[in-house]
């Protein structure tokens, strides 16, 4: 209702879409995130950008502030992890990125110890 209590014209509808530039990436870890000292440790990076998004684009991955790995206009990185170390144990992070926007996965990494510490 108007103002003085007359019935207003019904409004045009719209619909509007709104593409994502790109997708939520994904980080993959193989074998598993939870892992012995001394084992290999492959972990993945995927960003699915949107076919018609022309934009600079970059996977990062990286663990805590070190950048492990990056790839410009590409939708995939990776990086092997060898013979891991207890202090490989971490928070491992999937970025993907435009000059706009930014979307970001992560996963924990556990390295166990191969042998405890002997007692006396």
């Amino acid at each position: 209702l108007g103002i003085d209590g007359a019935i207003s014209p019904k409004s045009e509808t719209r619909l509007i879409a709104i593409k994502d530039v790109f997708a939520t990436p994904k980080i993959n870890i193989w074998p598993s995130n939870n892992v012995t000292e001394a084992d290999n440790v492959n972990i993945t990076c995927t960003g699915k950008k949107n076919p018609s998004f022309r934009g600079p684009f970059e996977i990062i991955l990286k663990e805590g502030h070190r950048i492990l790995a990056t790839e410009k206009n590409n939708e995939f990185v990776s990086y092997l992890l060898r013979s891991a170390k207890i202090n490989d144990s971490g928070i491992y992070e999937c970025m993907a990125e435009s000059s706009t926007v930014s979307k970001k996965d992560f996963r924990h990494v556990y390295v166990g110890e191969l042998f405890s510490k002997p007692s006396l």
